[in-house]
């Protein structure tokens, strides 16, 4: 997209010092249930954008599996994102959308853009097991307001409001919109200290031209 190597939305809030305590908090299964959740959303909504029930998407889409209970995860998926949908009432409009910003130079892929009543919403996906948790946790609202100026500058989307929701995979889900005032000027304090720090060594780009996680 851009010809040089460039962070993605996630790597630059962690190597800005947002990263979740621990290094094993990004581990193979919760990497593998972020793609799931991804995945699944992203099928429903191209394949069968009006279904409102598990049923109607297993005429259309075969979310089968080997192992019985990762298959009863993708449908305890599939019945949280239809729940999402029907209690905010969003109507996806882009999935999976490739965007980013010359100005603060980052790239990454924004979940979902869509409308909710008359607003335009940008929803971010996560595979979290919420269980009692009260509050979204702090890089997931200020990645949104990283992919809400991607979405602005590449392309050209106005974004009204966000939110972050978990699909924990249990046919339930947990929304929180995003709603901090001085979210876009962190994410923009962390482009610029990560580029800052990248220009002098202190950090350094691994694999992809960006790196975007769950």
């Amino acid at each position: 997209m851009y010809g040089k190597r460039i962070p993605g939305v996630t790597t630059l809030i962690e190597q800005s010092g947002y990263a979740e305590k621990g290094s094993n908090f990004y581990t193979s299964r919760s990497r593998q249930r972020g793609t799931a959740v991804h995945r699944t959303a992203e099928l429903i909504d191209t394949l069968c954008p009006n279904a409102t029930s598990l049923d109607e998407v297993l005429e259309k889409i075969e979310l089968t599996h080997p192992d019985p209970e990762k298959e009863k995860y993708l449908h305890g998926v599939a019945s949280g994102w239809l729940l999402c949908k029907r209690e905010i009432g969003f109507k996806p409009v882009h999935n999976e959308l490739l965007v980013g910003s010359f100005l603060y130079r980052f790239g990454g892929i924004l979940d979902k853009w869509g409308t909710i009543n008359n607003r335009k919403a940008l929803l971010d996906l996560k595979s979290w097991e919420v269980s009692g948790a009260k509050w979204c946790k702090r890089p997931a609202e200020i990645q949104t307001a990283g992919y809400m100026l991607g979405a602005k500058e590449s392309a050209g989307l106005e974004t009204d409001v966000r939110f972050v929701v978990a699909l924990p995979g249990n046919g339930k889900c947990r929304i929180w919109e995003c709603t901090g005032k001085n979210d876009h000027q962190v994410f923009i304090a962390c482009a610029i200290n990560w580029a800052d720090r990248y220009s002098h060594g202190y950090v350094s780009l691994d694999g992809e031209d960006y790196e975007d996680d769950d």
